[in-house]
């Protein structure tokens, strides 16, 4: 009895090695990988989103673009006249200069936060 069944032991290993060695070669294992994000902002939904979202936020980023310029230009004129300007017109001039790119930084900080508070509530309203 024990003779028998470790005679079918053995043949149900060859053949179950048999049936193994039948399998196409094609049956390999495929990994896929999914990215969530990208799945997010490539929808539909996502796109809209973010269009919603830059139509939202466009007139402020001119303003913050056109706030840059010009301080940019009181930089430059600041460069050029420096040496022609008294002592206290300079260091008045410098301290503006210095108010208006705190003023500039500031702003843009709160543009971020804004525009990242929410980029995320849109992305959370589709997950």
């Amino acid at each position: 009895m024990k003779r028998v069944i470790s005679s079918m032991w053995w043949i149900g290993l060859i053949a179950a090695g048999g049936a193994l060695g039948a399998l196409p070669a094609s049956a390999e294992t495929k990994i896929g990988v999914v990215d969530p994000a990208r799945l997010l902002e490539d929808s539909p939904q996502g796109k809209a989103a973010s269009e919603s979202m830059r139509a939202e936020f466009a007139p402020r980023q001119r303003t913050l673009q056109a706030q840059e310029q010009a301080l940019k230009a009181r930089q430059e004129k600041l460069q050029k006249d420096g040496a022609t300007m008294t002592d206290d017109q300079r260091v008045r001039a410098e301290k503006e200069l210095r108010d208006a790119a705190r003023d500039l930084e500031r702003a843009r900080g709160e543009f971020n936060d804004d525009a990242t508070a929410k980029r995320n509530e849109e992305m959370s309203r589709l997950q």
